[in-house]
């Protein structure tokens, strides 16, 4: 199971919100280390965690730990201000609308070219006229702090929130990661179920892939598996784009070093036509040198120069 996974179909976590989403896992001392990577607005967003066998009667059973994430649950977006995890998308802006005495909260956000939203409502903390508010989205268990602390009404806001954070809160998250399907050189079907209070529950599942994209096998093999699991339906899962584009980022490359990206050289470049070479310096009278003395050589390690 170790090496590279991409993630092809999901069932939706707010954690995965990006596109090219994989996964990495190395043998480390009987740990796992696993390292997600997902790309979000051209930047690789990554987070790094562990996973375990959570029995030891050889079945597909792991647990997997990420610092600092507590929950599935999320705090919503209430604020247009520095980037906060529901905050991965671009044009984040919020609209506030009067409504008797309550404040309608209308966030906006786009994601990969479509518009994400959420609705909430703002009420006066106090009643000594300060600028202190308690925002309320659904899905939070308690309204949040909204403190105005600089504006001029018409240009500008300058918007400040604090919660204090318990010591379960800081813990490490473990999430169930059951495997119910797998062929090591080929596809994975896992599998997530959490409690959520006495009355439901919430399910996640992964289709993972070697490669860019799902074989009929694994498609056969997945939908055998799905057929028996209730929870389980193809309608709930959301395709991952592994496309070349969606792939792309430019990556911190330090200066003197091969510059290396993802994806594959793109053969449709624009050049110039009608191309004169007798007319071109660049390819009159050019020479390569090369060094043989190389053991093991290598297209950078060949000097190029031009004799003009």
């Amino acid at each position: 199971y170790l090496g590279r996974w991409r993630l092809i179909e999901t069932y939706f976590t707010e954690q995965q919100s990006g596109t090219c989403n994989d996964a990495t896992y190395t043998l480390n001392n009987n740990v796992v280390d696993v390292y997600n990577t997902q790309v979000i607005n051209q930047q690789l967003d990554t987070i790094n965690g562990t996973a375990t066998l959570a029995t030891t009667d050889g079945s597909a059973k792991l647990l997997v730990n990420f610092p600092g994430k507590r929950k599935f649950d999320t705090v919503p977006v209430y604020w247009r201000n520095t980037s906060t995890e529901q905050q991965s998308g671009t044009c984040n802006d919020a609209t506030y609308t009067l409504n008797n005495n309550v404040v309608d909260v209308y966030n906006t956000q786009v994601i990969n070219q479509q518009l994400d939203t959420i609705n909430g409502t703002a009420t006066l903390a106090t009643t000594d006229g300060s600028a202190k508010l308690l925002v309320n989205f659904p899905g939070t268990s308690a309204p949040a702090d909204y403190w105005v602390l600089d504006t001029d009404y018409d240009s500008y806001a300058l918007v400040y929130s604090c919660r204090n954070i318990n010591a379960q809160e800081q813990r490490e998250v473990v999430i169930p990661f059951w495997i119910l399907s797998i062929n090591y050189n080929d596809f994975a079907l896992a599998y997530s179920c959490i409690n959520d209070g006495s009355d439901f529950r919430k399910i996640f599942s992964w289709k993972l892939s070697r490669t860019k994209q799902l074989s009929a096998a694994a498609n056969t093999a997945m939908n055998s598996v799905m057929a028996n699991n209730v929870v389980l339906d193809n309608q709930y899962y959301q395709a991952i784009d592994q496309s070349d584009r969606a792939c792309f980022f430019l990556p911190d490359i330090p200066l003197g070093q091969p510059v290396v990206l993802p994806g594959q050289c793109n053969v449709n470049i624009p050049v110039v036509q009608n191309f004169n070479v007798a007319r071109s310096k660049i390819m009159t009278g050019m020479k390569i040198y090369i060094d043989f003395s190389l053991k093991n050589p290598r297209i950078e390690d060949f000097p190029l120069a031009t004799s003009l």
